[in-house]
């Protein structure tokens, strides 16, 4: 089994297009399964400039409100924590790793196990139509929008995401 949020879903692509036969399930959570769009790919590069000139705290305040459907007080500092957990030299790397993204259909239609997309209604960095294009392509597919969550639902809805995952993983025992 093997699941990833965002960039994690990215990197469990590639696992999928190297070694499709050593995975037993796949759930790819808020993510993109196609290759960076040059606005894209510009927006990251500002991110790293920025963030390499002292401005980490400003571009995470700047990146904050696409995280969240309705990002509240204390959600907003969660994230601010975990932001400056990670820091700003994982936080370029991400970017740049994230630069390198290729298109993943290929990669999803040669999965033979079964494959859970899961992503929120109101996700503004990879909106639910990344998600029907994911499970459009999987043979076995299994596809889940949660209605009040955005990018980071499973801090949003961590209940909810939980039990659909568990629910998943049940069904394909």
């Amino acid at each position: 089994m093997l699941a990833g949020l965002s960039l994690g879903a990215i990197a469990g692509f590639e696992a999928a297009r190297l070694a499709p036969g050593r995975l037993a399930g796949f759930c790819a959570i808020s993510t993109n399964a196609g290759a960076p769009r040059p606005e894209q790919l510009g927006g990251w590069a500002e991110f790293g400039r920025r963030t390499g000139e002292g401005g980490f705290a400003e571009v995470v305040e700047q990146i904050l409100p696409a995280m969240f459907a309705d990002p509240g007080p204390a959600l907003r500092q969660r994230f601010r924590e975990m932001a400056h957990r990670v820091g700003p030299e994982t936080f370029r790397a991400q970017l740049a790793a994230q630069a390198t993204r290729r298109d993943a259909a290929a990669a999803i239609a040669g999965l033979s196990c079964p494959v859970l997309v899961l992503c929120g209604e109101r996700d503004a960095l990879c909106p639910p139509a990344f998600h029907h294009a994911i499970a459009a392509h999987a043979a076995d597919a299994t596809l889940r929008v949660l209605p009040a969550a955005g990018h980071l639902l499973t801090l949003e809805e961590p209940a909810v995401a939980a039990t659909v995952l568990r629910d998943w993983l049940q069904s394909i025992r």
